[in-house]
Order: C-alpha cells, then sequence, then structure tokens
C-alpha cells in the first residue's frame, strides 16, 4: 500500500529581520538577498515603492519588516519585504569608496584632469606610434611585462 506523504503546510507570518542586505537583483522583479545576525540567508522580494531607496542600503545592515516563511538553518527563508530602514549609520568614506564608482566628472576632479582641447594632447600622451598599433596586444604584453617584474622581484 502506497501512502501519499503531504509537507506540511507553512503558512506566512510577519517577520522582522535585521541583517546586512547583501545582493540586490533586478532580473526576475526586485528581489535580494539579507543575512541575518544567526547566518541565516533570506531571500527578500521587494515592492516597486521601496526600488528607489535599496542602492543606499546596499551591503549595510537593515530591518526588513514582511511577510514570509521563516526556514530552518540551512535553507533560505523567503520574505516579501513591506518596510525596510538602516540599523546604522552609512558607509565611512573608505569604505564607501571602495562600493561605489564616483561620477566622471568626479573622477575628472580628483586627479586634476579635464577633456582635451586638440588631438595633439593625446598624441603627446600615447605617440602617434601607440595609436597606429593593436591595443589588446599592447595591453596583454605589458600585463605579461609587469607579471615577469613582478614574479623577478618576488624571488
Amino acid at each position: 500500500m502506497i501512502r501519499s506523504a503531504k509537507r506540511p503546510t507553512v503558512e506566512p507570518r510577519k517577520h522582522r529581520v535585521i541583517g546586512r542586505l547583501d545582493r540586490l537583483d533586478g532580473h526576475e522583479g526586485l528581489a535580494g538577498t539579507l543575512w541575518d545576525r544567526d547566518g541565516r540567508v533570506w531571500t527578500c522580494t521587494f515592492p516597486p515603492t521601496l526600488e528607489a531607496e535599496l542602492p543606499a542600503l546596499w551591503r549595510r545592515r537593515v530591518e526588513v519588516v514582511g511577510m514570509g516563511i521563516a526556514a530552518g538553518p540551512d535553507a533560505r527563508g523567503k520574505l516579501e519585504v513591506e518596510t525596510i530602514r538602516p540599523v546604522e549609520g552609512p558607509l565611512d568614506e573608505r569604505g564607501r569608496r571602495f562600493w561605489t564608482a564616483p561620477s566622471l566628472d568626479r573622477l575628472a576632479v580628483e586627479q586634476g584632469v579635464g577633456p582635451i582641447g586638440k588631438v595633439e594632447e593625446l598624441l603627446s600622451v600615447w605617440g602617434e606610434e601607440r595609436l597606429e598599433g593593436d591595443p589588446f596586444a599592447e595591453l596583454m604584453a605589458e600585463r605579461a611585462r609587469r607579471r615577469l617584474e613582478a614574479s623577478a622581484a618576488r624571488g
């Protein structure tokens, strides 16, 4: 006699989870991965109304509240987020610089450069013969040269 084994039905309930918002993904809806204090992983789905807030909260400790199902220690919980808020201050400048890229205008100001006015300015930096060669081959040759120098310096 074959018995059918039914899985117990787990009803979603309201959860409040504090953790680090580690991954954001917009390919199949607005989703993210949250690691809570106990190391449990939660797959969070966010409503479009929270989309503008998410980039500033990425890689920070946040509190999320929503309906979901908690999983065991080795499985992912699932949470449909209703609200999200930071529970720590913004990253310090050193940390933020690692995780965000400055705009081109900001980068130009930091490096003290501006747009070129004439092609001759570009040639003074690159040289005319460099423009005629294969840039990819030059890049690979430069990397090989640097690897050899680093290898020789190590030992």
